[in-house]
C-alpha cells in the first residue's frame, strides 16, 4: 500500500505516526476515526474548544 501510494505521490513525506496531518494548506487523514479526529480538529480551530467538547459529547466521542 505504501509503495503505491509513493508510486502517486513520489515526493510526498508520509507521516507514520500520524492520525491527520494540516500543513497549513492541505488537512488530510487515515482512516475513519482518524477522519472523526481531522473534523473535531477543524471544528475547534473554527468554533474553539467548548463546541468541539460539546460535540465530542454529544457524538459520544471520548
Amino acid at each position: 500500500m505504501l509503495r503505491i501510494k509513493l508510486e502517486i505521490a513520489p515526493e510526498a513525506i508520509i507521516k507514520k505516526k500520524k492520525r491527520f496531518v494540516d500543513n497549513g494548506k492541505i488537512m488530510t487523514s487515515a482512516g475513519i476515526s482518524a477522519g472523526i479526529d481531522l473534523s473535531l480538529y477543524i471544528v475547534e480551530k473554527l468554533y474553539g474548544s467548548s463546541v468541539k467538547e460539546r460535540t465530542m459529547v454529544y457524538m459520544e466521542y471520548f
